[in-house]
């Protein structure tokens, strides 16, 4: 919560929001705030609208968003990138829907640590999923490749990562 730094007013995005969990946790913890959820699975996102009413969810994918130019103050991504299908167009589609100087915090596991092995290998090799597990420095560069974030903090723990960016910081709009 403190990385992603909400304020009274700001329409936030939770990409992959699950259960929408983290989502309500957002909405509690920081009042005053929309919070939009995107997530792919219809059944969860239909749970989330009848559990959660003050969540705006919408069914839908990282790699194209259902949202206008420059929607959103903040996004967040919670244990999901690694399910991203094409992880250079999920970061182009969040650069799109942010605000200039809008913030984007993606929190993964670590692939070479830990849970983050035992996850990536319960995942590709018991369930056969084929997901893209990127280390913190790997996600760095790709973030810093579409020149649309500055990372601005970031945070390595002994299982995962947090990376805060500042997207468009250079944008005129």
């Amino acid at each position: 919560m403190k990385m992603l730094s909400p304020v009274p007013g700001d329409r936030i995005l939770d990409v992959g929001a699950g259960k929408g969990k983290v989502a309500e946790r957002v909405l509690e913890e920081a009042g005053g705030v929309e919070v939009y959820t995107l997530e792919p699975d219809e059944k969860r996102v239909a749970s989330m609208g009848r559990t959660i009413p003050q969540l705006k969810c919408y069914v839908g994918g990282s790699e194209k968003m259902p949202f206008e130019d420059y929607f959103f103050d903040k996004t967040y991504t919670t244990m999901a990138a690694h399910h991203f299908r094409n992880v250079d167009l999920a970061l182009r589609e969040f650069a799109r829907v942010l605000k200039k100087g809008g913030r984007l915090v993606i929190l993964d596991v670590e692939p070479s640590r830990g849970t983050g092995r035992l996850l990536s290998f319960f995942e590709n090799s018991v369930m056969r999923r084929h997901l893209k597990f990127m280390g913190s420095e790997q996600m760095k560069g790709k973030l810093t490749a579409t020149g649309r974030f500055e990372i601005s903090d970031s945070s390595q723990g002994t299982s995962g990562y947090f990376l805060s960016c500042v997207a468009n910081p250079q944008a005129t709009h």
